[in-house]
């Protein structure tokens, strides 16, 4: 899954996850961070290695930038055998 803030160049982007016991960040060894000084573009990848049934559900991107923050949501279904 791809997350991109361009135009702003102190934006921060995160991944989380929901769970039960509320939002949780994705360890960073999930996310890869690209960032392009050029055109003030910033990309997060979550990938998920291996993906089990646990690893599904909810998960959103947050930007923040200068102390307000914005999300893209989106749901992952991980089917098995």
């Amino acid at each position: 899954m791809k997350c991109v803030s361009e135009g702003v160049t102190t934006t921060k982007l995160q991944w989380k996850k929901q769970t039960n016991s509320g939002e949780v960040p994705v360890p960073d060894s999930m996310v890869t961070i690209v960032k392009d000084q050029s055109t003030n573009r910033v990309r997060a990848f979550l990938k998920i290695t291996n993906a089990q049934k646990e690893d599904g559900g909810f998960y959103k991107c947050v930007a923040t930038v200068g102390g307000l923050t914005d999300y893209k949501r989106t749901r992952i279904i991980v089917k098995g055998n």
